[in-house]
């Protein structure tokens, strides 16, 4: 029922003029309202033109992921791992960031789930 209630609240919202961190905050706001505190939502919302910009605004718990001390894996180092991938494949990109957590998490069990999407652009004619 909540995750239905979040999807109609994100098909209304993307159409407006609002950049999708935007749309993203809103959405949070109306889930939570409606949610009990142990509820959650994983949520990656994305926005591609044909130039190949891309807006990405994650919601998830790849960053979240923490050493035995209990530091998170952070935003600088997922840029860092990106980084490191060079050209590799989605696919490899993938599997070098979940090796990279697990090396990192030194093999723990998540407290919140891992959700991951790579895109590969190619602009037409290459």
């Amino acid at each position: 029922m909540l995750m239905s209630h979040l999807h109609a609240t994100l098909r209304t919202l993307l159409p407006s003029n609002r950049t999708i961190e935007e749309v993203v905050t809103t959405a949070s706001s109306t889930f939570c309202q409606s949610a009990l505190p142990a509820q959650f939502a994983t949520l990656v919302l994305g926005k591609a033109d044909r130039s190949g910009k891309v807006e990405l605004v994650n919601a998830d718990g790849i960053t979240e992921s923490t050493d035995e001390a209990g530091n998170e894996f952070d935003q600088n180092r997922l840029a860092e791992t990106l980084l490191q991938s060079g050209d590799l494949l989605p696919p490899a990109v993938l599997e070098t960031i979940q090796r990279t957590i697990v090396r990192y998490t030194n093999g723990a069990q998540p407290s919140d789930d891992r959700t991951m999407l790579a895109l590969r652009w190619s602009p037409k004619g290459i």
